[in-house]
């Protein structure tokens, strides 16, 4: 039980740091296309935030049906 609960623990951390990678790939992607298209940066910054939320919102499901499949082949 021991080991399970160390690979859950794994999988949220690494969860975690997808979530954080993909923050910074898109605040960057933000910054650069606000200085260089002259968009409004309050605009590039709800788009940011809301692909990042949807991006995690994905990995969550991505991974809870990766769960279901596991569990449907130890059946």
């Amino acid at each position: 039980m021991a080991r399970l609960d160390e690979i859950k623990e794994q999988i949220s951390l690494n969860k975690f740091i997808m979530g954080l990678i993909s923050i910074m790939i898109f605040s960057i992607t933000g910054f650069v296309v606000s200085n260089y298209m002259h968009i409004n940066s309050s605009f590039m910054i709800v788009v940011s935030i809301s692909i990042v939320i949807l991006i995690y919102v994905f990995i969550m499901v991505f991974s809870k049906t990766i769960d279901k499949i596991k569990l449907l082949k130890d059946l």
